[in-house]
């Protein structure tokens, strides 16, 4: 119709008129009748590409207003992160036994007479356990004692490794279901044996089997190898003994 209308004006109206039936004519190929709707697709990529230049220049003519909001962004993302693994840490921990939910610690309350605040400790005297095991044991399958976990100066010869271990009770490695990877879960039924965790066994005999291996424990009391337990997360670095 553009060109129609030039052709009015350039030409007159009948010549404009006889080419505008034949250029309607000629529309009538068969490469153009009966070939379809055609199919049209958006170039996404294009399209990205202008949001993208868009976003940019925004940017850069309000730079301190994008820099409160990206900034922002970002801390606020940190600070989700961050509180999203202690959650996890917290409702993660020590799942790997599966009696997780069956274990308990026994404490001790104390009630101070002058405010009457309530303190609370770990520390209990070594009687009880022995009161727990005989007068409650159709209510506990094990009653398990323990000294604080504490460095010690391991002793394989002439040399000397520091490791952090606890004197604990022989059910123990059943408690806590370790993962022996040597020995049993009664390794501990003699007073003088200890059980390793697998990084300390590598570092003290190495590709040796440490299994009956004599080691000395600051420098004053002699003790046989007798498990060898799968790492835990939280018990990596200690050295089980009795």
């Amino acid at each position: 119709m553009e060109l129609y209308n030039e052709r009015v004006k350039e030409f007159g109206k009948r010549k404009a008129d006889r080419k505008f039936v034949g250029d309607v004519l000629l529309l009538f190929r068969p490469g153009i009748i009966g070939r379809g709707k055609k199919k049209y697709s958006l170039n996404q990529s294009d399209m990205f590409r202008h949001y993208f230049t868009i976003g940019w220049r925004n940017l850069v003519r309000n730079k301190g207003y994008s820099l409160i909001n990206i900034g922002g962004l970002a801390i606020g993302m940190t600070v989700a992160v961050l509180i999203g693994l202690w959650v996890y840490d917290e409702i993660s921990f020590e799942k790997y036994n599966p009696n997780y939910d069956r274990i308990a610690q026994v404490r001790m309350l104390s009630t101070d007479p002058n405010t009457g605040t309530i303190h609370g400790g770990e520390s209990l005297q070594i009687p009880l356990g022995t009161v727990l095991k005989t007068n409650y044991n159709d209510y506990f399958e094990h009653t398990l004692m323990a000294f604080w976990i504490g460095d010690y100066t391991v002793s394989l010869g002439d040399r000397k490794f520091p490791k952090k271990g606890e004197f604990i009770d022989a059910t123990a490695p059943d408690m806590l279901s370790l993962k022996m990877l040597k020995g049993t879960y009664d390794a501990l039924k003699d007073p003088h044996s200890i059980i390793l965790s697998k990084s300390a066994a590598d570092a003290f005999f190495g590709s040796d089997d440490p299994i009956n291996k004599n080691l000395k424990i600051d420098n004053r009391m002699d003790v046989t190898v007798t498990g060898v337990y799968e790492d835990l997360i939280s018990m990596h670095k200690y050295v089980l003994t009795l």
